[in-house]
């Protein structure tokens, strides 16, 4: 059996059991030691070897591996190393030498532009959108991040709702963690915005569900008092704003004034 046949038997044996909370941590051990296996194909770059097609798929799959674990574990940085390591052979080196695309590409970099839209990475966002053929545009996992920066841009929040109806684990936990970053934003816009709301008001407004869930983030709002100027009183039929008494810095005026003249002499000086 050859080396890359090792390395495959290995991989093989990492995916007989399905990712689980009872054996994490067989499977990190397993991981890392075929992160460390892959380093030792003759192929892939900086080699100067001619390239192997099935060194460059090994390769691919523990990449996908490695974002399996991240996402696993909810881990979004670790999920974005992963990605960036992904994304030669999802691009690169896609027919080039890579002839066959992942059944898992669409997924992943769905995944990864959610990641990037809910972390507020827009730009980064933006230049994925690029690399991206107008016929894959559509795909149903990329369309979702797509129709989210939508509504970003439009200022449309309640179709994030419809947007929430995603089956899968990971696309729920990256919809969840942008909506609430949005609720965040409304949440700042109305306490300048009103006075006070009423109960049922501010559960449509905050795209919230009920009393309970109501409770909850004002209290997670009162809990942030050093980063906001309101606090949040919630009584048996509204929510009042109420601003935080905090010491305002005061801008030395009389020495910005003789500061400004001073300049203006030593400018006529240089004249």
């Amino acid at each position: 059996m050859n080396y890359l046949n090792v390395i495959k038997e290995k991989i093989s044996q990492y995916k007989k059991d399905k990712l689980s909370s009872s054996n994490i941590s067989e499977k990190l051990s397993q991981l890392k030691q075929l992160k460390i296996e892959v380093l030792q194909l003759q192929s892939l770059p900086p080699s100067k070897n001619p390239p192997n097609e099935e060194e460059f798929l090994v390769a691919r799959e523990i990449t996908e591996l490695e974002m399996e674990m991240a996402l696993f574990n909810k881990n979004e940085k670790n999920f974005e190393i992963a990605y960036l390591k992904a994304k030669p052979f999802y691009f690169d080196y896609s027919k080039k030498i890579i002839k066959s695309r992942s059944e898992k590409f669409y997924y992943y970099l769905g995944l990864y532009l959610l990641y990037l839209l809910s972390n507020n990475k827009t730009i980064e966002f933006s230049t994925e959108i690029e690399l991206i053929n107008k016929n894959d545009l559509n795909n149903e996992f990329i369309k979702v991040s797509r129709e989210l920066e939508q509504c970003i841009v439009e200022g449309n929040y309640k179709q994030l709702a419809n947007l929430k109806n995603a089956n899968d684990d990971n696309f729920k936990y990256f919809l969840n963690k942008f909506d609430d970053a949005i609720r965040f934003e409304i949440a700042r816009s109305a306490e300048i915005s009103y006075d006070s709301l009423k109960i049922n008001d501010a559960i449509n407004l905050l795209m919230l569900n009920n009393r309970n869930e109501l409770n909850n983030f004002v209290n997670e709002q009162n809990n942030r008092k050093n980063e906001r100027e309101i606090d949040w009183k919630l009584t048996d039929e509204r929510i009042e704003f109420i601003p935080l008494n905090k010491e305002k810095t005061t801008i030395p005026s009389e020495r910005i004034i003789a500061d400004a003249l001073l300049l203006g002499i030593e400018t006529e000086k240089i004249i």
